[in-house]
């Protein structure tokens, strides 16, 4: 994406010239987005915003996941540091912030980033769907890379990208519903 770039975020969080611009306009949508709602311009926003965030973390691979799952910059979360960050830093100074995520995928990166320790400012709630069965995963002591391993197709723990993480929360700033066998295909 870049000319420094070593490709390192996975096989399939690729993209294409304008993308990491598409990932910067995304996270101006959001801070723009929160500016309108505390300066009374609006009640709520939406940001449809492509590429998508919430696997993009502190650095690659968030949470031990084995990919950025198409995600380059971390919008939701970006959005909340701006908004807690004290005015006198150029932030809004609010003091507490949360971020709802309702995806199929539990959103790592954003839990990284806000999340990793305990802080006040935040909480996180992930609804997403979950569990071994939905993430299959192979055990990340497996690999000589500490990495959490996909294995869709490949053993008992069939499931979706990114692998597992999301299933407890570490935490009482965290609140992670893995929603499990109710999210289905047909759902």
């Amino acid at each position: 994406l870049t000319d420094d770039s070593d490709g390192e975020g996975g096989e399939d969080t690729m993209g294409s010239r304008g993308s990491f611009t598409a990932a910067v306009v995304g996270v101006a949508a959001a801070l723009k987005g929160v500016d309108m709602i505390i300066g009374g311009q609006c009640v709520n926003v939406f940001c449809a915003i492509r590429p998508p965030g919430h696997h993009a973390g502190r650095e690659v691979r968030a949470m031990k996941a084995i990919s950025n799952g198409f995600c380059l910059l971390n919008a939701a979360a970006s959005a909340a540091l701006y908004a807690t960050a004290p005015r006198s830093e150029g932030g809004l100074g609010l003091k507490r912030v949360c971020v709802i995520d309702f995806d199929v995928h539990h959103g790592n990166g954003t839990q990284d980033i806000l999340c990793s320790t305990q802080d006040s400012r935040f909480l996180y709630v992930s609804l997403h769907a979950g569990g071994a069965h939905i993430n299959g995963y192979e055990d990340p002591g497996e690999s000589d890379d500490g990495l959490y391993r996909h294995s869709l197709g490949t053993s008992k723990n069939e499931g979706i990208y990114p692998g597992r993480c999301g299933d407890t929360s570490p935490h009482e700033g965290v609140l992670n519903i893995p929603l499990g066998q109710k999210v289905t295909a047909a759902a």
